[in-house]
């Protein structure tokens, strides 16, 4: 696994390249091993990043970069959630 860096990295959010194609998105500020870490997962598809936030895993929005995939699943206290656009 890698950590993976990019505009959206802060203190608050933490990218980590879990197999080809897909990134563990979590909350460095909790224990790796505390579940309140993770916040999604993305995942790399046809119709560019798709994303699984793991407090309403039965959504999924799609989104045309990495970068706005991160910043859709930081969290919303964070600047870098704020105008992140997205498609349902």
């Amino acid at each position: 696994m890698q950590l993976v860096e990019g505009e959206w990295a802060t203190e608050d959010v933490a990218v980590v390249q879990i197999a080809d194609g897909e990134w563990r998105v979590s909350d460095p500020t909790h224990p790796e091993e505390d579940g309140l870490s993770i916040l999604g997962v993305i995942e790399s598809t046809t119709l560019g990043y798709e994303t699984t936030n793991v407090r309403d895993p039965a959504v999924r929005h799609a989104f045309a970069t990495l970068d706005l995939a991160v910043r859709f699943l930081a969290p919303a206290d964070t600047d870098n959630h704020h105008g992140a656009a997205h498609d349902d």
